[in-house]
């Protein structure tokens, strides 16, 4: 997982150095997308890694609205994978553009905490929240994520569930790490709360006497922590209700499988 670090701090290494030559911004977040200066283009050509360095600039340097984006585009992305069998190379397709879509999904706490401050709930919480509480708050959320697709895959893919959850595991890892989180933090949370959540078999329920043994509970309070609201289950009902709402927009089923799911009540 360093590995992936590495590349960032290679790509921003080289937009520094590209810089201090033009004397101006080398990588620029505009209203149209994530803009790129020619001579930093020129000086990653130059470079044996320089394609990789490339590919890791929209990832280091996150557009604010490129989560609607691929919101917006994730059913056409699950349509095209429908009837084609999965094979090694697709389920590698698969975890990597899965991830990308969680990545982007992340933030449920702190959208969370958003709505109770509005609500004036917690009017004492609208401070700024700080990168570290953000940072914690995706590892976590990360960390949920990983151990609901990772179940979800052993129902719908089984026979190529490994592969797919080793690789999963892989680009989100990657994906985060590109955008400055530690990996440290990353490997030692996602492999708590893999731990801990193994022997929750439920995702959510709707028995009010049951969700402290339920995945997404749990996960709302590890979230909560950060950012101050440990001990309101409020914020934990929503952050659950919300939580759900973007994993039955991740398609997960029709996607894994390459199948229109006509009725079921599986998240």
């Amino acid at each position: 997982m360093r590995q992936r670090a590495d590349i960032r701090e290679r790509l921003l290494s080289v937009v520094e150095d590209v810089e201090r030559k033009i004397g101006d911004l080398a990588v620029i977040i505009a209203s149209d997308g994530t803009l790129t200066h020619p001579r930093l283009v020129e000086a990653l050509h130059k470079r044996p890694d320089g394609e990789l360095l490339q590919a890791a600039i929209t990832s280091c340097f996150p557009h604010p609205d490129a989560g609607q984006a691929v919101v917006k585009t994730w059913p056409s992305t699950v349509k095209g994978y429908e009837s084609r069998p999965n094979t090694d190379e697709l389920v590698n397709e698969k975890a990597f553009l899965l991830a990308g879509f969680v990545v982007h999904n992340l933030g449920v706490g702190i959208e969370a905490r958003a709505a109770l401050i509005t609500q004036d709930k917690h009017s004492e919480a609208s401070v700024p929240l700080t990168d570290e509480q953000e940072m914690i708050v995706k590892i976590e959320e990360t960390a949920c994520w990983y151990r609901i697709i990772g179940e979800l895959a052993y129902r719908f893919i089984r026979d190529n569930r490994n592969l797919f959850v080793d690789l999963f595991l892989d680009n989100l890892s990657y994906l985060l790490a590109l955008q400055g989180l530690p990996p440290d933090v990353i490997c030692e949370t996602l492999t708590e709360r893999s731990e801990e959540y193994a022997q929750y078999r439920e995702v959510t329920t709707a028995d009010a006497g049951r969700t402290a043994g339920t995945v997404l509970w749990n996960a709302g309070k590890h979230v909560a922590v950060p950012l101050g609201f440990e001990h309101d289950p409020i914020f934990t009902t929503m952050f659950e209700n919300l939580f759900v709402g973007r994993l039955m927009g991740a398609l997960v089923y029709e996607f894994l499988t390459g199948k229109e799911r006509i009725i079921s009540r599986e998240p």
